[in-house]
């Protein structure tokens, strides 16, 4: 009887240990984007913020981390938590995080968000051509070491500063980013099966991106 205590316990505990390294990226990622929530928190009221927004896009669902619609028009706001070294250019399938002696390779994070514009062109295209404007943010631990983009790639600290300071054109006024915030909340898919397709659909994704990430590496 103790030894098979003793087996299920052990059994327990590698079963404990699998789910946690399976589960860590996606707490890590929870908490960033919470973070982020709360940095935006410090915008003044005329901008409003959206958080994780789901729309159909093309035949498939597209998740946004954050969106900010000001009088300069849409922010699409991708946030990735990870920490380290990072290396990483516009044109690159993959970027790099440095994190002691361990490298990791993850998806562009400036082509994931790409993505997630074109979701909201579809999304508010009875808007005609509002100015969309892609921002990554990554968490204040990091360090850019070599990050070459055109899309502003920043900290968490400075988010807020820049929504506020990006010298663009005022395009919309009170009005239109009211109707623009509506529109949104009626597109945003609410559905909790709907989502937990979409994490389904993000999963394999990823494991696909993965197996041709270590078959180029080989």
């Amino acid at each position: 009887m103790k030894v098979f205590l003793f087996l299920l316990l052990a059994l327990l505990i590698v079963a404990g240990k699998v789910y946690l390294k399976a589960a860590l990226p996606r707490l890590k990622g929870f908490i960033g984007e919470k973070k982020t929530g709360i940095a935006l928190e410090g915008l003044p009221d005329d901008h409003v913020v959206m958080h994780d927004l789901l729309f159909q896009n093309e035949g498939r669902t597209s998740q946004v981390d954050h969106v900010v619609i000001s009088r300069h028009g849409v922010f699409v706001i991708e946030t990735k938590a990870y920490d380290g070294w990072i290396y990483g250019s516009e044109r690159s399938e993959y970027w790099t995080q440095v994190l002691g002696n361990k490298k990791t390779k993850f998806y562009n994070p400036v082509r994931q968000n790409r993505a997630h514009v074109q979701a909201l062109r579809n999304t508010l295209a009875r808007y005609g051509d509002l100015p969309y404007w892609s921002v990554v943010v990554f968490g204040d631990l990091c360090e850019f070491k070599k990050v070459d983009t055109t899309t502003p790639v920043i900290h968490r600290r400075e988010l807020v500063d820049y929504l506020l300071n990006c010298n663009k054109d005022d395009v919309l006024t009170q009005g239109d980013i009211r109707d623009i915030c509506q529109h949104l909340v009626s597109a945003n898919i609410q559905s909790k099966e709907a989502r937990k397709q979409h994490v389904r659909y993000a999963k394999t994704r990823k494991e696909l991106l993965e197996k041709r990430l270590a078959s180029a590496l080989k």
